[in-house]
């Protein structure tokens, strides 16, 4: 991979899920890129031509050049280490460095998890098992997740202080999912959150990733 010069960037991304992070970053960035819509309702994710490229049948993937990468929190470190805007990514060998990766790890290991489970419970547990009380159970642990990321927002303006940087279109993603109606349940967002998505909403490259791919406004 070559990250000294704008190669050949092509992501694959589906509707709302975790790509649209990597979509907005590629617009932070300033590089060329095309973007190929894979939706997961219909599974195409799971067709011949998809797995070719993720044989997982997973998204995000981001195509760069020749190679595939996939996973939301590899792509966006790749994409943060442009240095088109600075600190989209702090520098390795930093404390930012790492709490930039604490935060994807946790992103994507306990909040996906989460909401994932209330999403769709029958890829984690089949669907010969009531999903009633596997979905209550993941609501009542999002709860707890919500008041992590509360938490660790407090007093900051981003995930990582003062300045934006990749985690925040991370969490951008999340918060959006806060408001969709299979929770059964008032948005578990609270005021922390709700200020630093506010903050990315005002982004022009949010804005423009989320009207190309057709996504209601969350305020």
């Amino acid at each position: 991979m070559n990250i000294a010069s704008q190669p050949s960037l092509t992501l694959y991304y589906s509707r709302r899920s975790c790509s649209l992070a990597c979509h907005i970053v590629l617009r932070e960035t300033g590089l060329k890129f095309d973007l190929v819509e894979v939706k997961i309702r219909k599974g195409e994710q799971k067709k011949p031509e998809y797995l070719k490229i993720n044989p997982l049948g997973k998204i995000p993937s981001l195509v760069i050049d020749s190679e595939v990468l996939t996973e939301t929190h590899a792509i966006l470190t790749f994409l943060g280490d442009f240095k088109k805007i600075p600190d989209l990514i702090p520098p390795s060998g930093t404390s930012g460095r790492v709490r930039a990766h604490e935060w994807m790890n946790f992103l994507s290991s306990t909040v996906h998890v989460t909401f994932r489970t209330i999403f769709r419970p029958y890829n984690l547990i089949g669907e010969d098992i009531p999903l009633g009380p596997v979905r209550d159970f993941a609501r009542a642990n999002l709860v707890g997740v919500m008041s992590e990321i509360e938490r660790r927002l407090s007093k900051k303006s981003y995930a990582l202080g003062d300045k934006y940087s990749v985690c925040d279109a991370y969490l951008f993603v999340f918060y959006l999912w806060c408001q969709d109606e299979r929770l059964e349940m008032k948005s578990p967002a609270g005021p922390a959150f709700r200020r630093l998505a506010e903050r990315v909403w005002e982004r022009p490259s949010t804005r423009a990733a989320v009207q190309h791919e057709q996504i209601a406004s969350p305020f």
